[in-house]
């Protein structure tokens, strides 16, 4: 993949994106992170048996793949860069980021800062360009350690105190020499870019999690259906006007902070394979007052 750059003050791209598949299609869609695999990007013909397309990205690493208008995934044949993903791989796009043979991008989940201010730096090192890292930053040079990997990258993390001014840095490999940002320049962060880490509220909060759809059925003191019901891909009910009836139960356990479960249109009644992020399943949205 071709890709043009045009990057603003604040680290984001307006990124345009050319490939040519492996062979001659009709059309062509750029599916991955790109903002989400369910919301896949139809291409333009671009001549020559080429396509393309241009969206706007801040820094990050986006795994994506291409799929053909018979439903083959396709990887795309001029991007040499990929992740693995279980047994298969994806192609992967760094913007604002690191050249192989690391992976890695100057925003989450590659840099973050701790509730205590430590920063943390993660990279993935493609396995054939060694096994360790050393971070080479304004505060000094230290050794990256193994926390995971794949088939293809070893994942690897630093942590630094935290900064106080902007931190520049870059990743050493094994041979002594320097990955850095575009253009060979150090890698920038700010402290405000950084973020003040999880709310005080959090430290100490008492979390319940909600299955939506197991958990209570709004009127009718939450009764559920037939015993029948209850099988593993069937739909019980409930919904966010039972979870609102049980606040006082759950506040009466202590409880001062809820995770619910997805409530988005989704085959599944756990509805992680969600088919819409911007929408509330009206099964999970018993009354208007709820899906507000």
């Amino acid at each position: 993949m071709d890709v043009d750059r045009v990057v603003d003050p604040a680290g984001a791209a307006t990124v345009a994106l050319r490939c040519r598949p492996p062979r001659p299609l009709a059309a062509v869609e750029l599916c991955g992170e790109l903002p989400h695999w369910e919301e896949p990007l139809p291409l333009r013909p671009a001549g020559g048996g080429r396509f393309e397309a241009t969206l706007r990205l801040g820094p990050g690493v986006y795994a994506y793949k291409l799929r053909a208008d018979d439903g083959a995934w396709l990887l795309d044949a001029d991007n040499p860069r990929t992740v693995a993903d279980g047994d298969a791989r994806n192609s992967v796009l760094v913007v604002g980021g690191t050249a192989e043979p690391v992976l890695h991008a100057p925003a989450p989940p590659w840099l973050w800062a701790r509730d205590d201010g430590r920063v943390v730096i993660r990279a993935a090192l493609r396995r054939a360009a060694g096994a360790g890292l050393r971070l080479r930053s304004s505060e000094g040079e230290r050794a990256m350690r193994v926390v995971g990997g794949d088939g293809e990258h070893v994942l690897l993390e630093a942590e630094l105190p935290g900064v106080a001014c902007t931190l520049e840095y870059g990743f050493v490999l094994g041979d002594g020499r320097l990955v850095a940002g575009p253009g060979g320049a150090l890698l920038r962060a700010s402290p405000r870019a950084l973020g003040d880490g999880a709310p005080a509220w959090w430290r100490d909060a008492v979390v319940y999690t909600v299955l939506v759809d197991r958990f209570r059925r709004g009127g009718g003191d939450g009764a559920w259906p037939a015993a029948a019901s209850w099988q593993r891909e069937a739909r019980c009910g409930g919904d966010l006007d039972g979870v609102r009836e049980a606040l006082p139960h759950l506040v009466d356990l202590g409880v001062t902070a809820l995770h619910l479960t997805p409530v988005t249109p989704a085959p599944s009644a756990h509805r992680y394979d969600a088919t819409d992020l911007r929408a509330v399943d009206p099964r999970s949205a018993a009354t208007p007052r709820s899906s507000a």
